[in-house]
């Protein structure tokens, strides 16, 4: 198998971890409330993993992968399109769950502890599917359609995407 599919593979088994550590954060919130620090301190992390992990795959995978496999199979539809809509989604939802984490951080009145509830539950229901569209659909496609030379074009814009983040 091809080393950049390895690794997103890999990232894949991160996030799932990340998944199970989201969910578990917002039991504790429920459990505890808003002003429990061991629920925000643990939808922290949480943070720090999807801003930090789940926005460099999507990054990697949009400036690298989806372009060079896209010139063979489209992105208008399919599954480019498809997935590309689902990174649209997840942003929204992260845009919702940060907003909501900063503002219970800092103690604000309100909806806030639902609002992240909510967001948290959307990141939780869509990734696993997402995920399995991936594994299963788009990586065994790239495997089946990409040569070397397709292969090299990734892995060049993998390098630029992973040290030079667009804005």
């Amino acid at each position: 198998m091809n080393e950049i599919l390895n690794h997103l593979y890999q990232q894949h088994r991160d996030a799932e971890r990340m998944l199970a550590e989201l969910a578990e954060a917002v039991r504790l919130l429920r459990a505890t409330g808003s002003n429990g620090s061991e629920a925000l301190s643990a939808l922290s992390g949480c943070r720090a993993a999807i801003q930090g992990e789940v926005d460099a795959h999507f990054r990697q995978e949009e400036q690298s992968l989806f372009p060079v496999l896209g010139r063979q199979v489209g992105t208008d539809e399919g599954p480019i399109a498809v997935l590309m809509e689902e990174h649209c989604a997840f942003r929204h939802l992260q845009l919702e769950y940060e907003a909501a984490l900063a503002a219970l951080e800092v103690g604000a009145k309100g909806d806030w502890a639902e609002r992240l509830e909510r967001a948290a539950a959307g990141i939780v229901s869509l990734l696993p599917g997402h995920i399995q569209k991936e594994d299963e659909v788009l990586f065994p496609m790239a495997e089946d359609l990409l040569d070397a030379a397709a292969w090299e074009e990734v892995s060049s814009l993998w390098r630029q995407a992973s040290t030079h983040p667009s804005p």
